[in-house]
């Protein structure tokens, strides 16, 4: 008996008339809150959207996070991975959110990877399959990740509500701001969980201590190397550019040259073209420039 192939994500896959159709009334739950950008049909590779959060400022919407959006029928509610849709989904520059569209009862739940991120980045399954799903008695193998609780849920009847765009907005802001630095230094093995949910809409505006918030920090030794160095190559320069510019009571330039010869210790060379030491003049003759004034200000007066 020939196996049946299964979608692995990040590679296009036929859907039956169901899931479009849940897929169809899904984006609509999206639209009073957020822009929506529909990946058409055989563009599909694992998003069914491209959203980006929306809240109203006097007679405009601005602008706020994105995200990307798969959806799926509650009758068939396993997001799965593998091979290069691993690849895939692990170079995701916006978050990346399973979503749930319950046809019977009209009602859509919005899940996040955040429990996961970990399994994701530095572990070694070959496959990932993560079912939205309430009896989980059959999801205990490797590579099998119950999604639990959505982050938040909503039906059609909220939409039509006066407060449901502010209250979907105050949620999902807090949460995609989380999710993106998720995604953008999870390949250094960082993650951020997400504290608060999960939330239903009930006709009240949240209070802020009541919002998601970055809940506990993981940073898992060692970390991905090559991307740590990367992070530094890209963000220690500027850094330093930045220190330079400073107003200090004295002299730090030694401080800089010192924090390059700490880094080269330690096997990473900030500076491999020696602009620090330029740098460092820089700010040794500002600093002499700065005090020349202020002897000249206090003789005058």
């Amino acid at each position: 008996m020939a196996k049946k192939k299964t979608h692995q994500g990040g590679q296009l896959a036929a859907n039956p008339r169901r899931g479009n159709i849940a897929e169809g009334i899904a984006i609509q739950l999206f639209r009073p809150f957020a822009a929506v950008a529909p990946v058409p049909r055989e563009e599909d590779h694992g998003i069914d959207f491209i959203g980006t959060l929306l809240k109203r400022k006097g007679r405009c919407l601005i602008a706020s996070g994105s995200f990307g959006v798969q959806i799926k029928t509650h009758t068939a509610a396993t997001f799965s991975f593998a091979g290069d849709g691993i690849s895939w989904l692990r170079g995701m520059k916006i978050p990346y959110f399973p979503v749930v569209m319950n046809l019977e009862s009209s009602t859509i739940q919005l899940f996040t990877l955040n429990k996961y991120h970990f399994s994701l980045h530095a572990s070694p399954f070959d496959r990932y399959d993560f079912c939205a799903i309430n009896d989980f008695t059959e999801w205990d193998r490797p590579g099998n990740f119950p999604l639990y609780e959505p982050i938040m849920q909503w039906s059609i009847h909220d939409c039509s509500h006066e407060l449901f765009s502010d209250w979907a907005f105050s949620i999902l802001e807090r949460v995609v701001a989380i999710e993106s630095n998720n995604f953008r230094y999870g390949p250094m093995w960082r993650f951020v969980r997400i504290s608060g949910g999960p939330y239903t809409f009930n006709e009240t505006l949240l209070s802020d201590a009541d919002l998601p918030a970055e809940g506990d920090v993981m940073e898992v030794a060692p970390g991905n190397g090559a991307e740590i160095e990367n992070a530094l190559r890209q963000t220690i320069g500027p850094f330093v550019n930045h220190v330079s510019n400073r107003i200090f009571a004295d002299d730090r330039s030694q401080d800089i040259l010192q924090l390059r010869e700490s880094f080269r210790r330690l096997g990473f060379d900030p500076d491999p073209d020696h602009r620090w030491d330029e740098i460092a003049a820089e700010m040794v003759e500002y600093t002499k420039t700065e005090n020349a004034t202020d002897q000249c200000d206090e003789t005058k007066s």
